[in-house]
């Protein structure tokens, strides 16, 4: 494996030889582009595919930076404006002495509090939103889902990158916090979604029937998260 991080497209060139694939490909991805080739392919072949599609390279780095930019567009943080349950809602920061931050919401307005020691930042935002909100969607997730046929493990939110939520294979269910800045109709079909890989630990036609029986609104949600998933990753 190797990197060049000064090659001809701004970004960090990756080469991974692997010994399961049988040709040349190359993904793009934001800020990195990965060649990855069969093991034991010369380097200088992997580059030499890699220059003979550079125009369609190109094409898709600009394409994710249009993307990108899209998404930072409809972000709010800098104008005060949080997502909670799929609307943008106003917050403010007040500081005083407390050891440590917290954050409240009235259902009008979040209310972040401080020590006046410490810069407000959107690290800061994200990690007292987090705190808030993880007890709210365990209960919310249990409100909804005790009186349907599935025995779950442990329920934990945490902070997956680009997960909205798992299940192993003990049945423990992972959420990701930032589903609460969801709308609760998608909250729900990402807590049946997870419940029913506990029948079907795939993504098999049976655990599709499954689903949309329990939520029949499942090509919906799944089309509200393709166009607003990104901005609710990015915001705060």
């Amino acid at each position: 494996m190797a990197a060049d991080k000064n090659y001809e497209y701004g970004v960090p060139v990756r080469f991974v030889k692997r010994r399961n694939q049988k040709h040349i490909r190359i993904r793009v991805k934001d800020g990195e582009i990965i060649v990855s080739a069969p093991y034991g392919t010369p380097e200088h072949l992997m580059r030499t595919y890699c220059r003979e599609n550079k125009a369609w390279i190109t094409a898709s780095l600009r394409k994710i930076e249009k993307r990108s930019n899209d998404v930072r567009a409809q972000n709010r943080f800098s104008e005060n404006f949080l997502l909670y349950e799929g609307n943008w809602v106003p917050f403010r920061i007040k500081t005083q002495r407390p050891m440590y931050g917290d954050m409240d919401f009235d259902g009008h307005e979040i209310v972040f509090t401080i020590p006046e020691s410490i810069t407000f930042t959107a690290e800061i935002a994200a990690k007292l939103y987090r705190n808030w909100a993880a007890p709210r969607l365990q209960f919310r997730f249990l409100e909804k889902t005790v009186p349907l046929p599935f025995n779950p493990g442990r329920i934990t939110v945490r902070s997956q990158k680009t997960k909205w939520g798992s299940c192993s294979s003990k049945g423990n269910i992972n959420l990701n916090w930032r589903l609460i800045q969801c709308p609760t109709w998608i909250q729900d079909y990402i807590f049946i979604h997870e419940l029913c890989h506990l029948k079907h630990l795939n993504h098999s036609p049976a655990f599709w029937e499954l689903v949309d029986f329990y939520f029949p609104r499942r090509k919906e949600a799944e089309k509200w998260l393709n166009k607003n998933g990104s901005v609710v990753f990015e915001n705060p």
